[in-house]
């Protein structure tokens, strides 16, 4: 044999071999990451990062966030739970203090956001829009919202409220019904209203919407009414109007606007008439 032929036949043995390494460390790169490093795992960061994120986009619900506060449970600020040694110690959820906050009373899921009442009566967990408006401003609050369960007969999912009279103009209420084993189930949807500061609502209750989910849109708006001696009246008219129907929006009120003056604003959420909690979730909220 030639030495060139030995020559030769040595590189053919030295290329089997350089495959049969790289293969093999190939081999064994592979079971590494499948069992120490998995590819495309997020690191620890990251996953720090995805818990603060609110469970559906923030940006669904922040034109109603960004101009509002949580309130809860009696009429104060509702306020996050951080854990310092054995307490708990609160800090406020307000404006623009939303992203990434949840709590089991106001939290995001399946792309709706929900709220649920803490027990007993005139206890609540609901958002505040920020700034008052005029008795003279034309107001629109539109929801579209589904109840889940309530352990007693009311609570109010959306109201026109009055910071300074203290009295909402119009409250929109779930009230359940009772079975025949006693447990609250499906009823309806009722406008309350009040045409002055601390009037009494009886007898001011209209039906608006059977069933338990609906889109609701509370329209205040304002006109000049001309009296028969020809003097002038500044009024407004309360409507509500269900799952778009403007058509056969649902009359409430004709207010004077001197009765109320400055001092209207907005609230969505879970408010208990009764002693119990409700939960309620809304797929949209605009005000």
């Amino acid at each position: 044999m030639t030495i060139k032929k030995i020559k030769k036949r040595y590189a053919i043995h030295f290329f089997k071999l350089s495959l049969q390494l790289i293969l093999c460390l190939s081999l064994l790169g592979a079971v590494s990451c499948s069992k120490d490093d998995p590819v495309n795992e997020p690191e620890s960061h990251e996953f720090l990062a995805k818990k603060k994120k609110t469970p559906v986009p923030y940006d669904k619900f922040s034109g109603a966030l960004n101009k509002a506060k949580l309130q809860g449970p009696g009429s104060g600020i509702v306020k996050k739970k951080v854990k310092k040694g054995k307490k708990d110690v609160w800090v406020n959820v307000e404006k623009g203090n939303f992203k990434g906050y949840k709590s089991d009373k106001f939290y995001m899921a399946g792309n709706q956001m929900y709220f649920k009442s803490p027990k007993n009566s005139k206890k609540r967990t609901e958002l505040r829009r920020l700034g008052d408006y005029e008795a003279s401003a034309s107001i629109t609050s539109t929801g579209n919202l589904k109840v889940h369960s309530t352990s007693h007969k009311e609570f109010t999912v959306m109201q026109l409220h009055h910071s300074v009279k203290n009295s909402p103009l119009l409250k929109i209420e779930y009230k359940a019904k009772k079975n025949s084993k006693g447990k609250y189930v499906t009823g309806g949807f009722y406008a309350v209203n009040r045409n002055k500061p601390g009037a009494s609502t009886s007898g001011r209750t209209k039906l608006l919407k059977g069933g338990s989910s609906a889109k609701f849109q509370i329209r205040y708006r304002p006109y000049t009414h001309t009296k028969k001696n020809g003097s002038k009246e500044a009024r407004a008219r309360v409507s509500v109007v269900v799952n778009n129907d403007s058509k056969n929006s649902i009359a409430i009120a004709d207010i004077k606007q001197s009765d109320w003056g400055k001092g209207f604003y907005l609230k969505a959420g879970a408010y208990n008439q009764q002693s119990g909690e409700a939960k309620v979730s809304f797929s949209s909220l605009n005000w």
